[in-house]
């Protein structure tokens, strides 16, 4: 794992990877989920999904009002 990473849900003190969901279970019981394997839904934490809804700390209020 490279120091270089970004981290998993965008907080500074969370694991880092390259794939965001490296670390996460998937599940049949996780479903309905955004995302999915072969194993079933991938369980998300809510960092995760917050991480995702805001694009990746790339979204601002001052913004674009369409986005």
């Amino acid at each position: 794992m490279s120091k270089n990473y970004p981290t998993i849900d965008g907080k500074s003190d969370s694991a880092k990877h390259m794939f965001m969901f490296a670390y996460n279970r998937s599940s049949p019981e996780c479903c309905p989920s955004t995302f999915s394997s072969s194993r079933g839904c991938v369980c998300m934490s809510d960092a995760q999904r917050n991480y995702i809804n805001s694009r990746g700390a790339n979204k601002t209020q001052n913004g674009n009002p369409d986005f």
